[in-house]
């Protein structure tokens, strides 16, 4: 599993970029991007997106667990210094 101290030391750019290169649909990168970045809620990024809370919250997890397995092995790839 990853380690959320090193996923929390990566930039707000940083995170805009794997976003961007490992989620496909515009719609989990608009949901990942609302929720994660901007701290909206899920019920404010159900709104935005014209999803119910519980399919926003859905797409949310899913496309969260992913950015998070891609991440920790791209960070895995590169030996990342601070990776236990």
């Amino acid at each position: 599993m990853f380690d959320i101290e090193t996923l929390r030391k990566k930039s707000r750019s940083e995170w805009e970029h794997e976003i961007s290169e490992h989620i496909f649909s515009e719609r989990d990168r608009e949901i990942l991007r609302l929720r994660l970045l901007d701290g909206k809620t899920i019920e404010k990024v159900a709104e935005i997106v014209d999803l119910s809370p519980a399919q926003a919250k859905k797409r949310l997890y899913r496309a969260q667990e992913e950015l998070f397995l891609c991440v920790e092995r791209s960070m895995k790839k590169k030996n990342y210094r601070d990776w236990e």
